[in-house]
């Protein structure tokens, strides 16, 4: 079987450091559906995703689980070596830099559409077989606003299970290689079967499914959303024509996602989304907010620690952070704790003079000043640049591998 292959459709440049249009502006082109589906406007945080590559294109479909993090399948921006997948035989080789992407959100993308560029690509540090390793986080130049959309949470923190509904949703063409404008969805779905029960028939691996119907090319890195709108699994590959759809879970990759994520917040100035600091996907209600006077920081809510200098009764619920942006006015990001990304949003000390007026004093501290001390993975800082959208794209093709098992 073979990779859904375009026709030429949009034109454009992609390449690093070129002359980009503005936000707003954006290369014509055309979208394909979900066979089966209807024209989707509820999902604004599924995207459409164009890889740049040597002489053409290709689209997919992503959804944003952080200001600037898109998830998306790892065929998408990682070079491949055959047109069908064989399960422990098909490798994927190099990603390419994050300038070569683009994505949009719009759900009928044209020349007005936003397209955000991206700026790094992460893969699993381990493993490259295209079977159970198809997963890619792409981390984007500028923050998506939150007010315009958003960000899908990931589920982290579930394994699949057999008869999950889903509804899928992506960019992709329909059953007859048909295009209709836009992003597609299609409900009422549900996973068929697990690595245990289809693995050696239809070449699931331990960390894949098997979904239902529908799913065609173009539709790679799409979600299976649950009925709580949070991501079970990404799309894989599949069979012709749009049949037995193979999908990446979530929950083996939580690991990478979190620390991708924890890293991305760094890099954009923003505090993570609470799930990346938690570990789950579900919120505690009546936990307390930055600033409120904490007992422990069980209490507190995630991305925030329970902290105090001096004496435990001032304790209050402080904000983690990795750099100055992610503090509220008025704070800095004091570093030297062993929290996620290295520090906590502090205000200045302030020092009093001989003469009775104050001045801010800069203090650097970490557990052993009077602080509380937690375990957890660092997260480095860094700088978020502008976003530059792309211009031409000459041939494109969907980024879809199809399979047959290593017995053929």
């Amino acid at each position: 079987m073979r990779f859904g292959l375009a026709r030429a459709a949009l034109v454009a440049t992609l390449a690093a450091g070129c002359g980009a249009p503005a936000p707003g502006e954006a290369p014509g082109q055309s979208a394909d559906p979900i066979n089966g589906g209807t024209l989707d406007t509820e999902h604004p945080a599924v995207f459409e995703e164009i890889t740049h590559w040597s002489g053409a294109a290709s689209t997919c479909t992503g959804s944003l689980i952080a200001p600037n993090v898109l998830l998306t399948a790892r065929h998408c921006v990682a070079a491949t070596n055959t047109e069908h997948v064989v399960c422990n035989e098909s490798v994927f080789g190099d990603t390419v830099p994050g300038s070569q992407t683009i994505a949009t959100s719009d759900s009928v993308p044209g020349q007005t559409s936003t397209f955000y560029r991206g700026n790094d690509v992460r893969v699993p540090a381990t493993g490259n077989d295209m079977c159970g390793y198809d997963i890619a986080l792409i981390i984007l130049k500028s923050s998506v606003p939150a007010s315009a959309i958003t960000p899908l949470i990931p589920s982290i923190d579930r394994p699949v299970q057999r008869g999950d509904a889903y509804t899928a949703v992506g960019y992709g063409i329909d059953a007859a290689g048909e295009q209709n404008p836009g992003r597609m969805v299609l409900g009422d779905l549900s996973v068929q079967c697990l690595s245990d029960e289809c693995g050696r028939d239809y070449g699931v691996a331990p960390t894949e499914f098997m979904g239902d119907k529908g799913i065609c090319s173009g539709d790679s890195g799409g979600p299976a959303l649950d009925a709580d709108g949070k991501i079970i699994g990404i799309v894989s590959r599949g069979s012709d024509p749009c049949a037995t759809p193979i999908y990446t879970q979530i929950a083996p990759w939580a690991d990478f996602i979190v620390q991708t994520v924890l890293d991305a917040a760094a890099q954009g100035g923003y505090r993570a989304p609470f799930w990346a600091y938690s570990g789950s996907t579900d919120l505690p209600a009546g936990l307390l907010d930055a600033g409120e006077p904490c007992s422990n920081s069980s209490v507190c809510t995630p991305g925030s620690v329970c902290y105090y200098e001096g004496n435990p009764k001032n304790a209050k619920c402080t904000a983690v952070c990795a750099n100055d942006a992610q503090c509220a006015g008025g704070q800095d990001c004091r570093l030297g704790y062993d929290v996620p990304g290295g520090g906590l949003c502090i205000a200045p000390v302030t020092a009093s003079s001989g003469d009775g007026s104050t001045a801010a004093v800069s203090k650097t501290g970490g557990a052993d000043d009077g602080g509380c001390s937690l375990s957890s993975r660092p997260a480095p800082a860094g700088d978020a640049t502008l976003v530059a959208l792309g211009a031409a794209l000459a041939l494109v093709r969907r980024r879809r591998p199809r399979w047959r098992t290593s017995d053929g």
